[in-house]
């Protein structure tokens, strides 16, 4: 069951009262008629140790309602502050609460079972808490330390958290992984002072289909939260593919190979094109200078050198002295892939 911090829906007009009357509401239209009805803000202010924290709020957990009347639909924008209990987050299970706290608001009035059947996803955050060992900065600060910006780029500047974006030429694939002291950020919350929260920020159908293992057409809300798949566990998985870490164990190199049994370790784990310029680093002792001086001049030398400087990063790494990082990386895995494995509350 995946659960959210955020849900941005959209909902077919005659499954919604709407109640003109409030005076909280924005108009916009033309020719004297009222085409849209809006509350709230989509926007965004990006604080450091919370990165999607609201510019205001209809009312606790509610961003952003809009009501087209030319389009026929709502949109409704749902944190899960929503709840009445803070610590909760959005699944198939507390629905049911944030659409009465959505019909308590004075503004409009759902049909609950027909919004749970037919509400569209527009957008969300799937979320995952972790009670770890250690403080959360330890995990945030070794992925953004392996991290080679190979698969996913630092979003921006957030130490002690990161923030990671996948790498794409169009906003419809765009994916962003976002880790946080969740405890930090709402220390009254009753969350232990250890839990690691994890976001998983989609905006398009196309995305939420090929991690929600949904088929094709548009994302249903009783689907999202209703599918057993991992999205934030499929994720991490690429993000683990631009971290290279030493093994635990010795490997030896083949018999006659040029390599040491670290350079052979760490040579096994790329890809045939990769095998080839780690080739040219060894031979070059891993130092680029004579590299720089041969493109000196060369208009495409910053691309040509790219792919060599992100893999030297990965060898040094490798070779660093990060057993204690591995065991850190190994723990979040886990974590990751069994979301209900403890209980993130603390004890009072």
């Amino acid at each position: 069951m995946i659960e959210y911090d955020m849900l941005k829906l959209q909902l077919p007009l005659h499954y919604v009262d709407v109640n003109t009357s409030s005076n909280e509401w924005k108009e916009s239209g033309s020719m004297g008629a009222v085409c849209k009805l809006r509350v709230g803000s989509l926007k965004e202010k990006k604080a450091r140790h919370y990165p999607h924290n609201s510019i205001s709020a209809v009312r606790p957990g509610i961003n952003y309602i809009e009501v087209d009347y030319t389009q026929r639909v709502v949109t409704i924008r749902i944190t899960g502050k929503i709840l009445p209990s803070s610590n909760k987050l959005i699944n198939r299970e507390t629905i049911w609460e944030a659409f009465e706290a959505v019909n308590n608001t004075g503004l409009i009035r759902i049909d609950l079972v027909e919004a749970y059947r037919e509400a569209l996803v527009l957008a969300s955050d799937a979320t995952q808490d972790h009670r770890m060992k250690y403080a959360p900065a330890h995990y945030t600060r070794c992925v953004s330390r392996y991290n080679t910006g190979r698969q996913y780029i630092e979003a921006r500047s957030y130490a002690p958290n990161f923030q990671l974006q996948r790498t794409v030429k169009t906003a419809r694939n765009a994916r962003t992984l976002t880790a946080y002291d969740k405890h930090r950020e709402a220390p009254q919350a009753g969350y232990h002072p250890n839990t690691l929260r994890l976001e998983l920020r989609l905006t398009s159908f196309e995305m939420m289909r090929k991690y929600f293992g949904l088929g094709k057409g548009h994302i249903l809300l009783s689907a999202a939260l209703e599918s057993s798949a991992n999205p934030i566990a499929q994720v991490f998985d690429e993000v683990l593919k631009g971290i290279q870490l030493p093994v635990l164990h010795s490997i030896q190199a083949p018999d006659a190979s040029p390599l040491t049994p670290r350079e052979a370790a760490f040579s096994s784990q790329l890809t045939f094109d990769d095998k080839a310029l780690f080739a040219r680093l060894k031979e070059l002792s891993f130092n680029l200078a004579p590299l720089q001086h041969e493109l000196t001049g060369n208009k495409n030398a910053a691309r040509k050198l790219k792919p060599y400087q992100e893999l030297l990063t990965c060898w040094q790494a490798f070779t660093s002295d990060s057993s204690h990082d591995m065991e850190l990386i190994r723990e979040l895995m886990e974590r990751i892939r069994n979301p209900n494995a403890r209980n993130l509350l603390s004890v009072r």
